[in-house]
């Protein structure tokens, strides 16, 4: 899973499976899955905090959307 800089860069792969920690949610042109939802999130690993976005359908929210998870808007 790519992650990716608010200018639409990549800055790193997520491994599938990764636990992150979601913070808000905003739409945006770009973003790959049908539901339009851009996830902002921090990634803990090895090296530390990484933040960013994935897409919505890398985050796994039990078949929810942002907002019906209760996620604010960014």
């Amino acid at each position: 899973m790519t992650l990716w800089s608010p200018s639409n860069n990549p800055i790193v792969t997520v491994p599938k499976g990764a636990q992150v920690a979601v913070s808000c949610y905003y739409t945006g042109q770009g973003a790959p899955d049908p539901d339009g939802f851009w996830d902002h999130i921090v990634w803990t690993s090895n090296l530390g905090n990484t933040w960013g976005h994935l897409s919505d359908n890398d985050v796994n929210l039990g078949g929810a959307n942002p907002p019906s998870a209760g996620i604010p808007h960014c």
